[in-house]
């Protein structure tokens, strides 16, 4: 009989996706495609409903407890949870999101853990946030026997702030939905050249700095474009849309709030660069984004997204305002440069599919279950 493997599906009951849904959500569907050693079980710990339907998978596979994620955590650390759970029946828990019950010893946890951006810079997170995730953070790394991490760079980042050996740790990088990113958008999503950046409204995401390298760069140069800003409201939202408001005296600057994907799909294929400075990043999701949908790049030239951008992108130091501008200027006004990062950034994702990293997931999965110690991290 194959061993049993609980993976954690909850992340696809969030309203919306993130993109830790969309990473669960494609790991899962690419899971199902692969001649597997061991058995996937999937575990939905929500009382909401799904925001992404669930990968085929066999009825019998599929467990879902209709409570809040707080509930659950009240029991599952107990053997009569655990048993009403189902999650007793397991050899190896994936939590995809930082959860992990307290199982026997016997039983294997995995955890995965997509940054630690929240750790590395104050002032960008409100203090609630701040002890609630240090401290799923903190429980997480004390239960799991491994842990998989999307970049070098969140695996320096957990070997320096919590000392976590190295030989435990796996670098899997996330994948980027390249079919749909890809597919032509018909219809232009706004009627003027336009930059565009995506992210949750946040001090993270830079979106302050941002607005004063654009509006200089388009002073400059007397561009024509706007710059369009879609995601949802976040930590600060409110203050950072009124700072930029207050230097924005011609309205070049559009927040266009949450937008679905087709749409975001859209902005992306249009735009005459994607803008992306953000303070830090445990991946950075977006800039590959972007890249399947055509877009030259500009990021930051910190944390993972130098990794994940490779040579593709135009890489700025987001602490400076003036380099954003130049970034800016460059991709504004030199052509080939634009059209050359186009093109890179089209080869450049193809070495981020899903498909790689259910694979590269399964066979971790595998050597964790058939090891009786540890396991090199790469």
């Amino acid at each position: 009989m194959k061993p049993a493997v609980g993976i954690d599906l909850s992340p696809l009951c969030w309203a919306p996706p993130s993109g830790i849904s969309y990473y669960a959500y494609h790991l899962a569907g690419e899971l199902e495609k692969l001649e597997l050693p061991f058995l996937p079980v999937y575990f939905f710990f929500s009382h909401r409903p799904l925001a992404l339907e669930l990968p085929a998978a066999d009825f019998e596979r599929v467990k879902r407890f209709p409570l809040p994620m707080r509930a659950t955590k009240k029991f599952w650390d107990f053997n009569w949870g655990q048993k009403l759970l189902g999650l007793s029946g397991v050899d190896l828990f994936f939590a995809t999101n930082s959860e992990i019950p307290a199982l026997s010893k016997r039983q294997k946890k995995v955890m995965v853990l997509h940054d630690l951006s929240s750790l590395r810079l104050d002032g960008i997170y409100s203090g609630h946030f701040l002890k609630h995730r240090l401290g799923a953070i903190r429980r997480g790394i004390e239960r799991a026997d491994w842990i998989v991490v999307v970049s070098e760079a969140t695996r320096t980042d957990l070997r320096e702030l919590f000392s976590f050996p190295e030989k435990r740790c796996k670098v899997i990088p996330e994948g980027v939905d390249l079919p749909f990113f890809s597919k032509t958008a018909p219809n232009k999503p706004y009627p003027l050249p336009y930059f565009f950046s995506n992210g949750m409204i946040q001090p993270r995401k830079n979106f302050v700095s941002l607005a004063k390298a654009f509006l200089a760069a388009a002073k400059e140069a007397d561009l024509p474009h706007h710059l369009l800003i879609a995601g949802g409201d976040g930590w600060k939202a409110e203050e950072i849309k009124k700072a930029i408001k207050s230097i924005d005296t011609d309205n070049r600057i559009q927040f266009l709030g949450y937008v679905s994907r087709v749409q975001l799909t859209a902005l992306y294929q249009y735009a005459e660069a994607f803008l992306f400075p953000s303070l830090y990043e445990g991946f950075g999701l977006p800039v590959l984004e972007a890249m399947a949908a055509g877009a030259p790049v500009l990021t930051s030239n910190n944390s993972a997204l130098p990794e994940v951008a490779g040579d593709a992108a135009v890489l700025v130091d987001p602490n400076r305002v003036e380099a954003i501008k130049a970034g800016i200027l460059c991709l504004a006004t030199d052509r080939d440069l634009n059209g050359q990062l186009r093109q890179k950034g089209k080869i450049r994702t193809a070495e981020f599919s899903f498909s790689r990293t259910a694979q590269l997931t399964a066979r971790f999965i595998s050597d964790v279950l058939a090891t009786k110690g540890e396991i090199c991290g790469n």
